[in-house]
């Protein structure tokens, strides 16, 4: 271990997900996560040695100030704990790595050897250690930011008309009108899910327009050339392993990487996921000739390499992304292109931090309300209709509500005319990685009072919090923080 300071913080890095541990919150017992990499404090650890020892260590998280540590002996989850209740870990080198910082992290104090592992849902949590070298439990440790495991080639794809051809040379992506099966095992039911299919040259459901993002020549747009011109992407309740591509009715922007200077992988910058086929070697295809498509970590896999084939006949009539929502505003206002892939939000207190926003349902009117699966799909996730910087709120319900403010009114409340709804903006608090939802009023001038939305809700039905108020903004004041997810 003398290759590592224990002055230094450093970033711990699944190998197999590239996935980094996080300590999101400081509250002892309370679970750490596993992140793309991002600059922050809740990413950096350092290892001290422990009193005594030669190889035993106290990994200790630079922003929360606690410690690594599991649950309890019989739920071997990672959590935070105090000095005095923290585990001991050892690190064993991996021999067959290029990189001399990685490491199998290894309880201490065990009467069989088990090690810290990314399970496959991308959770942190202790496993008996695998002989076969498995990468799940392998960490690279490091400091600075992470170096793409990706050969580095310029991106030179050209606005048009593109086939999507696996390197399998078989399979075509596609995206027909619907999924024709019924079929709908992840409970979405809302966006016509992609496939890949053998090639039909005469199909225009196989046809793709492809724009890079005006601001980012890495990030490109892909838009079916049918089906209503909707856009290739992952609705973020499906951002997860195994998550669906589907065609959504919004822009939604892929980050390309070019693979030996010839074929394209094709990230979703939010997550570790990479498009791939749904199934392992040879190509399986259902009654209907299609084969699912989804998100699975970066495997270094030929079948999640796709080459782009421009289309000879250029059809006319399709809509295309407007430029509309690229608006740039001075001062510490957020613009909307911050949030990265636009889709489908979870808003959430920064002060009560399982509590989510709802604008209907349990209560009847805008509430915080904790986590619950069918509710929170309909009721707590929002898709933001932006008009340049500003954006409406609108909720997934089946008769969509819209937040609003009402004249003269001191608490947030909702609509089911948009026309009606009000318009919003953020601005971001560094510090406390989380933002102000703020109301934008049209006649309001420069420097008067910013009015933005509390999370102190204090009147409580049930499990629900309501009365979200209206009030000035403070600066640094939790509770009118939230983090948006």
């Amino acid at each position: 271990m003398s290759q590592l300071n224990p002055a230094r913080p450093y970033t711990i890095q699944n190998v197999d997900f590239n996935s980094c541990l996080e300590m999101t919150v400081r509250p002892v017992n309370k679970p750490t996560s596993a992140r793309p990499w991002k600059d922050s404090e809740k990413q950096r650890w350092r290892f001290v040695l422990a009193p005594g020892s030669e190889d035993e260590y106290y990994i200790y998280n630079v922003a929360q100030k606690t410690y690594l540590g599991i649950l309890s002996e019989k739920d071997r989850r990672l959590v935070s704990k105090t000095r005095m209740d923290a585990s001991k870990w050892l690190l064993y080198p991996v021999k067959s790595s290029r990189n001399a910082h990685t490491f199998e992290i290894v309880l201490s104090g065990e009467e069989t050897d088990t090690c810290l592992q990314l399970g496959e849902f991308g959770n942190p949590h202790i496993a008996d250690r695998d002989v076969t070298d498995s990468e799940t439990q392998q960490w690279r440790i490091f400091s600075g930011s992470p170096s793409s495991s990706f050969p580095t080639h310029p991106v030179t794809l050209a606005a048009g008309y593109y086939r999507i051809r696996n390197l399998d040379g078989r399979s075509i992506l596609s995206l027909p009108s619907d999924d024709g099966d019924g079929d709908d095992d992840d409970g979405s039911g809302e966006y016509p899910r992609a496939h890949i299919a053998e090639q039909d040259s005469d199909n225009d459901h196989q046809r793709w327009f492809v724009k890079p993002k005006a601001d980012d020549g890495n990030l490109f747009s892909i838009q079916s050339s049918t089906n209503h011109g909707n856009f290739l992407g992952v609705d973020s309740t499906q951002l997860v392993k195994y998550g669906s591509v589907r065609g959504l009715p919004f822009e939604f922007f892929w980050e390309l990487q070019s693979v030996g200077g010839f074929g394209y992988t094709l990230h979703v910058k939010s997550v570790q996921g990479i498009l791939s086929p749904g199934f392992d070697a040879p190509l399986e295809l259902d009654s209907l000739g299609h084969g699912k498509v989804v998100l699975l970590p970066n495997m270094n896999n030929h079948s999640q390499v796709w080459l782009f084939e421009q289309w000879d006949t250029i059809p006319g009539g399709i809509p295309l992304p407007s430029s509309d929502g690229v608006v740039s505003f001075g001062g510490r206002r957020h613009r909307s292109t911050d949030l990265g892939t636009n889709g489908w939000y979870n808003i959430c207190s920064f002060t009560k931090s399982t509590y989510y926003l709802h604008l209907y349902g349990a209560y009847g009117a805008p509430h915080l309300y904790p986590v619950d699966a069918s509710y929170f799909k309909t009721y707590g996730s929002f898709y933001f209709i932006y008009k340049g910087d500003l954006f409406q709120i609108k909720d997934r319900y089946g008769s969509p509500f819209y937040a609003i403010v009402p004249s003269g009114g001191s608490y947030l409340s909702y609509t089911n005319t948009q026309n009606e709804a009000s318009w919003w903006y953020l601005k971001y608090e560094k510090s406390k990685e989380a933002y102000y939802i703020c109301w934008h009023e049209p006649n309001k001038k420069k420097g008067e009072t910013v009015m933005v939305l509390g999370n102190n809700a204090v009147n409580q039905s049930g499990n629900a919090f309501y009365n979200l108020p209206i009030a000035a903004m403070v600066d640094n004041n939790n509770n009118q923080l939230w983090t948006i997810q």
